[in-house]
């Protein structure tokens, strides 16, 4: 059973409240599929589960710190944002053409659900990455968009 997640109520919401088997017959959404997006909430379910729940406390009590210009933090986090990442979960939402997942929103939102349940604190660290990128993508010149895009 799941520390930070009822999938019979996640998939009660997203498939029969708010059938987001429906989007999937968007163009935009065509490469996915109910299997896949359960595949994707699966793997997220685990990464958060595995990676992020595990050390929400100690991260509570043992604070980041700014010494002499660096910012000392303990190991588990840069493991967790780095499971994170490689699983593509920091361009979930965004288009497949900038190496997005391109997931539907309410799809995106089921999945940082999980993530900020397991451990609020590295969440933050994420959403805020996802939400620069975001700006950057609305905002940013060509040649910036070109620098971060590397």
């Amino acid at each position: 059973m799941s520390m930070i997640v009822d999938r019979q109520d996640l998939d009660f919401y997203l498939h029969d409240m708010f059938q987001v088997d429906g989007l999937l017959e968007h163009p935009r959404y065509a490469e996915y599929d109910r299997d896949t997006l359960v595949s994707i909430l699966d793997s997220a379910e685990q990464i958060a589960e595995q990676q992020f729940y595990p050390f929400a406390q100690k991260l509570d009590q043992n604070e980041p710190k700014f010494v002499d210009g660096q910012v000392e933090m303990i190991p588990e986090v840069n493991d967790a944002l780095r499971a994170y990442a490689e699983a593509g979960f920091v361009a979930a939402g965004f288009e497949a053409e900038v190496g997005g997942l391109q997931l539907p929103a309410l799809v995106c939102n089921a999945v940082s659900s999980m993530f900020t349940a397991a451990n609020q604190s590295v969440s933050n660290y994420m959403f805020l990455t996802a939400g620069a990128a975001s700006l950057l993508r609305a905002c940013g010149s060509e040649a910036l968009q070109q620098i971060y895009q590397e």
